[in-house]
Parts: structure tokens; C-alpha cells; sequence
């Protein structure tokens, strides 16, 4: 009897302890899957697309990896987990050693809605027959760089503008105030009969006059280009001659920083179709430059000649180097080679900027670089074999491009 009731008694503790045991299970088996689920929810919401595959058959994925398949809003899900490894790639080729070892890059992916997207792709193998793909959008990264870009871009020009209005300030303040000191001591020393101080007085109000003109010229040009209202008519005309008159009267100027100015065509005509007052403009700025940057005692020196049915124009000068820098921004509006100026060479930042608008405007392009010692602008036009009449008034009179000459070259004091 007492070894019957002891046999119960063990059975009913067997019994108690694997109640326990299938207690603790479900409690274990309720926590996995409210782990899993977890997990999966994480996974879901996650802002990379995440996919598993088990022997290259996709198994999971979550909602930011179906934007990956071209077909998805189409498909059922069974179809969709019938889904082939990397079916979603459409540019690069996987070769089966990166499947194998896995990988990391970029590519280009369409979405469900078949817009392309920059994506990188990493592949993970975990066991021998699983492997985790996870997809990160770029775009937003690629957004956000350039967002930064132009933000930078922004406190550039900002600052650029800043400078621009501090520099203009100058350009039109100090011409104001010497012409009104001039005047003065024209006032006092009228009475002396001092003409000599006064015929010196007006050639500095002269001079000034006209920086505040090349000014203001510049000021407007600039809106007109800005807001394309820039109209020049064109005519056919011989590029040599008009270079050859300006050369002449501009030589004078360039003398007087102990330079010489020598121009050397390769043939004496060459015609253009083009506006013959804004490649006066274009050529007395090139030149300007080349005294207010360049070298003295030394020669700047244009030649042109004809390729591929165009003129090539280049004007040379010796100078220290232009940092590359500077080079980039050569022809951007309110750009000037402040590193090089002094009280001898002044100006807005404007005509350069200005200058290679009149190139465009007229069928060209001009580009800057510096060699050997040398900067170089070179403009290329193209050239005009049309049958029409030459412009009977390209030559301009000789006054009037003085006239022109010293406006241009009134931001240099010689």
C-alpha cells in the first residue's frame, strides 16, 4: 500500500513539474513571438529597406523594400515572396562571388512607380544559405548635400555682395570727393591766376568724371544683362581693323605704365558678324586689365588669327600668378583680382563680367588662363563669309574712341 501511494505521489510531482515545464514553454514560445513581432515591427519601420533571402529565395521584407520592385502594387504577396535575389537591380551586374561573400555599393533602383533612385546596396550572408539585403535611399543624403551646397553658395554670394556694395561705395564716393575738392581749389586759386594748377585741377575732375560714368555704365549694363533686355545690333565688320584703331589710341595709355602695346594679325581681313561698339568695349576692358594686373616695362601683345572658320583673339601680358581660385571666378559678377590691387588700379568687379557677356552676345566665348608667366585671355569669334555688305560706319572716328578710351581706362591712375 505504502509503495502504491508513493508511486502516485511521484506521478502527481512528475505531473506538477510538467505543467510547470509546459507553463514556462508557452510563456517562453508568448515572449519569442511577441519578441519576433517586436523585431518585425522595428524592421517595418525602419527608413532602409531590409530583405531576407533563404537559398536565394526572398523569405521577408519590409514595407521600404517594396518600393524596390517594379511590379510590387501588382503583385500578391505570394507572388512577391517568389521574388528571385536582387531581381530589383537594374544597372550593375552581381557576379555570383558577391553574392556568395556579400558586397557594399552604389547603384541606380526604380521604385514601384519606376522613378530611378541612387541607392546603396549592401548584401550580408548570416548563415550558408540566408542572406540579408539592406537598401539605403540616397536621395535624401544626396538632397541634403546639395541643400548644403547651395546654402554655401548663398553665404558666398552674400558675402561676395557684401564686398560688392562696400567696394562700390568706394567707387563712387572717391571720385565725388575729389572732384569736389578740385573745385574748391580751383575756387581759391582762380583770384592768383594760377591756370597751370587749374588746367591740373580739371584734368583730375576730367578723369574722375569719367570713372564715375564707366561706373555707372557698368551699373546698368549689368541690369540689362541680368534681366535680358542687352540689345546690340550686329553688322559685318573687320575684326583686325577695329582692334588695329584701338591698339592706336589705347598704346598712349599703356605707355604711360612704361608697357608697349603690340598687335600682330595674321592677315589684314578678318570679318565678323557682330556689334563694333561692344568690341571696343570688350578690347579696352582686356587691356585695362592687363595694365591694372600685369607687369610694367613689359609688352602686352594680341594677336589673331583664323581656324575652323573662326577668328582666334588672344591677348597676352606677363604677371604674377592667379590662383586657380581666382581663375574660376574670373568672369562671375562682382569678381575682381583683389589680391592684386593697389591704389593704382580701382574698379567695380563688373567688367569682366560684363566683358564676356558682350562676347556671348556676340556669337563668342573667352576664357582666362595663366602660363608661363603669362595670363592669357583668348576670345574666339566666328568668322562671316556671307555676301553681305560690310557696315559702312564700323570705322569709328578717332575722337570718339578717345572719348571711349578714357572712360575705360579712368579706374587707373597713371
Amino acid at each position: 500500500m505504502n509503495k502504491i501511494q508513493g508511486e502516485i505521489n511521484i506521478n502527481k510531482e512528475f505531473n506538477i513539474n510538467l505543467t510547470k515545464q509546459e507553463s514556462i514553454l508557452e510563456e517562453l514560445k508568448s515572449k519569442t513571438k511577441l519578441s519576433i513581432n517586436k523585431t518585425l515591427h522595428i524592421l517595418d519601420n525602419l527608413p532602409d529597406g531590409i530583405l531576407i533571402f533563404q537559398n536565394n529565395v526572398l523569405i521577408y521584407l519590409n514595407s521600404e523594400a517594396t518600393k524596390y520592385f517594379r511590379s510590387s502594387l501588382e503583385m500578391n504577396p505570394k507572388e512577391l515572396f517568389m521574388i528571385n535575389l536582387l531581381d530589383f537591380i537594374i544597372t550593375d551586374e552581381i557576379s555570383n562571388r558577391e553574392i556568395e561573400l556579400g558586397f557594399k555599393r552604389n547603384i541606380i533602383a526604380k521604385d514601384e512607380m519606376g522613378k530611378e533612385r541612387q541607392v546603396e546596396i549592401e548584401l550580408i550572408p548570416i548563415k550558408e544559405n540566408v542572406k540579408v539585403v539592406v537598401i539605403k535611399n540616397n536621395d535624401y543624403l544626396v538632397r541634403s548635400l546639395q541643400l548644403e551646397k547651395e546654402y554655401s553658395l548663398y553665404l558666398e554670394d552674400e558675402e561676395v555682395k557684401d564686398e560688392f556694395y562696400s567696394n562700390i561705395s568706394h567707387e563712387l564716393r572717391t571720385p565725388i570727393n575729389i572732384i569736389s575738392s578740385a573745385l574748391q581749389l580751383n575756387e581759391k586759386i582762380l583770384g592768383d591766376n594760377k591756370f597751370d594748377v587749374i588746367k591740373r585741377n580739371n584734368i583730375i575732375i576730367k578723369q574722375n568724371c569719367n570713372r564715375l560714368i564707366r561706373t555707372i555704365n557698368n551699373f546698368i549694363d549689368t541690369n540689362k544683362i541680368t534681366e535680358g533686355y542687352l540689345h546690340l545690333p550686329k553688322s559685318k565688320i573687320n575684326i583686325v581693323s577695329i582692334i588695329d584703331n584701338i591698339a592706336e589710341v589705347a598704346s598712349e595709355y599703356v605707355a604711360k605704365k612704361n608697357c608697349k602695346l603690340v598687335f600682330d594679325p595674321f592677315q589684314e581681313e578678318i570679318y565678323i558678324y557682330a556689334n563694333s561698339e561692344s568690341i571696343n568695349r570688350i578690347f579696352f576692358n582686356i587691356i585695362s586689365n592687363s595694365l591694372k594686373y600685369g607687369e610694367e616695362n613689359e609688352i602686352i601683345f594680341i594677336s589673331a588669327k583664323v581656324k575652323n572658320d573662326k577668328v582666334k583673339i588672344n591677348v597676352e601680358y606677363k604677371s604674377r600668378e592667379i590662383s586657380k581660385e581666382r581663375i574660376k571666378n574670373m568672369f562671375k559678377k562682382f569678381s575682381k583680382c583683389e589680391n592684386y590691387l593697389t591704389r593704382d588700379a580701382e574698379g567695380s568687379g563688373l567688367g569682366l563680367f560684363i566683358t564676356k557677356k558682350l562676347v556671348e552676345h556676340n556669337s563668342g566665348n573667352i576664357s582666362f588662363n595663366y602660363k608661363n608667366g603669362q595670363n592669357i585671355f583668348e576670345i574666339i569669334i566666328p568668322i562671316d563669309k556671307s555676301g553681305q555688305d560690310i557696315e559702312s560706319n564700323w570705322n569709328l572716328n578717332i575722337n570718339d574712341l578717345k572719348r571711349q578710351a578714357d572712360i575705360e581706362f579712368s579706374d587707373i591712375y597713371f
